[in-house]
């Protein structure tokens, strides 16, 4: 099973001036993406990797594809952790 890069949840130009459709090509579609690729060379070598999840790589796995595939989590969920939508905190 070959890791892909996810669509991001939302426009690239979604957060105006905070982050530029520009940022989000470099940092998404360049950077982000170079880790799925790079981690799918690493288990495409080795057929004991091949099938496992990105979490069983991640606790199982060392060096390089640690770094690949820790990456492709962490660009992942801080994908999901962004929202164009501006919320209100109360003060308290």
């Amino acid at each position: 099973m070959a890791f892909s890069l996810p669509d991001l949840p939302y426009a690239k130009d979604a957060f105006g001036d905070i982050l530029s459709s520009e940022t989000f090509d470099y940092h998404h579609g360049k950077h982000h993406n170079a880790y799925v690729v790079k981690a799918n060379e690493l288990i495409a070598a080795d057929s004991v990797l091949q099938g496992k999840s990105l979490v069983e790589l991640i606790k199982s796995s060392s060096g390089g594809l640690f770094n690949q595939v820790g990456q492709i989590w962490n660009h992942s969920f801080y994908w999901l952790c962004l929202s164009p939508e501006k919320k209100h905190r109360r003060a308290n």
